[in-house]
């Protein structure tokens, strides 16, 4: 394939509309309190926030599914949440935005993750985390085998993103990737060092450049250096498809044999560059469930990306906004 057809890559968006992905990981609760501030208070040289509003949205795993929903495919969730109020709330932002909720196991002794951004004039002042980071014992990993093993047999797709709060264990990484190649679904990976190990044999794995640099030990400065150590991690890793992100950079795809492609990013205002990663992963696993060959896929992907960093904090990006930006793009054929 040598030149994108804009043709094809709108019939593939139509396709992803009704594709059932299975997405598992570490959910989170976005927490955003809007306001705006006037005077620094006297008490310390700090900004006075006058509240005007405060908003929830789902995060991390939970922004995965989000995308998933926003552009018409079914997002099954698959993870862990505190016994506490944040992880009711989590689930009612689920169940908000279309995301089957029933697959977010109540954990043994832990809290849900949430992330709070404090907000004024579209610029984040400081993010306050709570968050449980121990693994997942071995009676909550048993639990979410059995929830997956009934959800894999409705999946088109597997996404697994990991944020390192403990869900993602080796056992259930490597037991979730089998399945997959028994149901010959494909499974998509954003992963985290801590368990890139377990990441071997997967459809993709979507690491950025920083986690390419560290796992492998070494500095990537230019385009050869990228080429060479994506062409070791992929062939380490025993990946069909590894896609490395790259910021304002774009991404690199690397496929079969020698197969490379840089994905520039397009210009753009950008606001927030927090959930690109998780639009990425969204919109690049829905393609290929749809048949989508890699280089659509990520091209996708890539544009998806693009207009998320566009917007203020995490959000998801809809099927009419990827639809507008490839009827724009003036290169495709």
């Amino acid at each position: 394939m040598t030149r994108l057809r804009r043709r094809r890559l709108l019939a593939c968006i139509q396709r992803m509309q009704g594709a059932r992905v299975l997405v598992t990981g570490d959910y989170m609760l976005d927490k955003y309190v809007w306001g705006t501030v006037h005077r620094v208070s006297p008490e310390a040289p700090v900004p006075i926030l006058v509240v005007d509003r405060e908003e929830f949205r789902p995060g991390g795993a939970g922004n995965v599914a989000a995308n998933v929903s926003a552009m018409g495919g079914t997002a099954m969730s698959l993870g862990l949440r505190g016994d506490d109020p944040e992880g009711a709330t989590l689930r009612e932002v689920l169940l908000a935005r279309g995301i089957k909720a029933d697959g977010l196991i109540v954990g043994e002794g832990r809290d849900t993750t949430v992330k709070c951004r404090i907000v004024a004039h579209s610029q984040q002042l400081v993010r306050m985390d709570r968050e449980s980071t121990s693994a997942a014992s071995t009676r909550d990993q048993e639990r979410l085998l059995e929830t997956a093993r009934a959800r894999m047999g409705e999946a088109d797709a597997l996404i697994m993103e990991d944020y390192n709060k403990g869900v993602l264990t080796p056992r259930v990484i490597e037991t979730l990737i089998q399945w997959s190649h028994e149901r010959g679904i494909p499974v998509a990976v954003d992963p985290k060092l801590e368990n890139f190990h377990s990441y071997r044999h997967v459809t993709l794995l979507k690491p950025n450049q920083s986690e390419v640099e560290r796992f492998l030990g070494i500095a990537i400065r230019d385009e050869n250096q990228l080429v060479a150590a994506g062409t070791t991690l992929r062939r380490r890793m025993h990946a069909d498809l590894l896609l490395i992100t790259r910021g304002e950079r774009g991404m690199t795809l690397f496929g079969p044999g020698r197969a490379i492609r840089h994905i520039p990013s397009k210009a753009r205002e950008v606001y927030d560059v927090s959930g690109a990663g998780d639009t990425a992963v969204a919109v690049m696993a829905l393609a290929l469930a749809c048949g989508a060959h890699p280089w659509e896929a990520a091209y996708m992907a890539n544009a998806a990306a693009g207009i998320c960093v566009s917007k203020i904090g995490t959000q998801p990006v809809s099927v009419a906004e990827l639809e507008h930006d490839v009827q724009q793009d003036e290169t495709l054929g």
